[in-house]
């Protein structure tokens, strides 16, 4: 189970720990409204009913990373593994072709050995057309078999795969176009040592994985496409999100001291002293960001302990548990907060097999 998950979870101990010491969700909803008001938002023209808005969000972090840091495009969307190593992930010989065959020779053709920025405007939609390629890559590394990503799985050409995401024409222009508000909303580019990208910490495997999207100096970044920017999140409230990954940088490594949210549409880079984000959330300022840091790894110990207990009970002789029916067996695992976890180690295992035998693993 992820952080995001947890956050989305009403029976994890990881929302308890929240709720309970950051209280006051509507103070923030009402701070962050002030915020945000006249913006003014951008939206595509001829965008759809069917338009995969989520797709290209997840196209335009992919851009505006490699703006930040010269990298290769099967950098941007490696896994990192527990042990440390990193798999890229591809569903089938096809696919595996397309990446490093199609994508990464173009991908280098352009990038010249630096950070992909200020390009002219037919440089920066080539670029823009191999994000959202490669956001169908980074769909399918997050969410596997369970949601079978269908074009990676039908088509043998990059061609073929633009061809098969929704209005992609549009979505080409709308992430081109979001690097331009993000080029004119930058005053001066950061040095590439003070950059990284997609950052773990120390305790994101025990909450069975968490990684951010930027760290520009001692600022962690989220970045968001919404096209409502004062709406926090219908899923999960984004403020926790982004003290979670402050929490659980167990031994600071990165010397984080403020936090914020990127708003792609609007331009607007708005931030907070981490103090300051407890503060507006009615937690207490007094204490320590080392205190926090223990406070919420007991929690996080407490959701694996609540996961392996439910694990162990399952696993208990059948003459020891009280006879249930099936449907009672599956509403009760469905309100189990790691049945989604339980399930993703095998699929995981085998999804990796499958890579070494498809595709490439680093």
């Amino acid at each position: 189970m992820s952080l995001t998950s947890h956050l989305q979870n009403p029976d994890s101990p990881v929302l308890a720990f929240f709720q309970r010491e950051l209280p006051e969700r509507q103070r923030f909803v009402e701070h962050w409204r002030g915020r945000v008001r006249g913006l003014r938002t951008w939206l595509p023209e001829g965008a759809g009913r069917g338009y995969a808005w989520s797709l290209v969000g997840e196209a335009f972090d992919l851009r505006l990373r490699a703006a930040l840091r010269s990298v290769g495009a099967d950098e941007l969307i490696a896994s990192s593994t527990e042990s440390g190593g990193v798999v890229y992930l591809t569903p089938t010989q096809e696919a595996s072709h397309i990446l490093w065959g199609e994508i990464c020779p173009l991908w280098e053709e352009l990038r010249g050995g630096g950070p992909l920025r200020c390009l002219d405007d037919e440089q920066e939609r080539r670029v823009a057309r191999l994000c959202l390629a490669l956001a169908w890559y980074e769909e399918y590394a997050r969410v596997g078999p369970l949601r079978p990503v269908e074009p990676l799985q039908r088509v043998a050409s990059l061609e073929e795969l633009i061809g098969l995401t929704p209005e992609a024409a549009v979505a080409i222009d709308d992430v081109a176009h979001m690097m331009r508000i993000a080029e004119r909303s930058i005053d001066r580019w950061p040095p590439e040592k003070d950059v990284r990208l997609r950052p773990v910490f120390d305790g994101s495997i025990d909450v069975g994985g968490a990684d951010a999207d930027l760290i520009i100096g001692r600022c962690l970044w989220e970045v968001k496409t919404t096209k409502d920017a004062g709406r926090t999140s219908r899923k999960y409230f984004w403020p926790y999100q982004l003290l979670g990954y402050v929490f659980l940088d167990y031994t600071d490594r990165y010397g984080l001291d403020r936090v914020g949210i990127y708003l792609a549409r609007q331009g607007a880079w708005i931030s907070w002293g981490i103090d300051e984000l407890v503060g507006l959330l009615g937690g207490d300022t007094a204490r320590s960001l080392a205190e926090w840091r223990a406070l919420f790894r007991e929690a996080v110990v407490g959701a694996r302990a609540l996961e392996s207990g439910e694990k162990r009970e399952d696993m208990a002789p059948s003459s020891t548990r009280a006879s249930i029916s099936p449907a009672q067996s599956t509403a009760r695992m469905l309100r189990t907060p790691g049945w989604r976890a339980a399930l993703m180690k095998p699929l995981r295992l085998l999804l990796r097999w499958a890579s070494h035998r498809w595709g490439r693993v680093r």
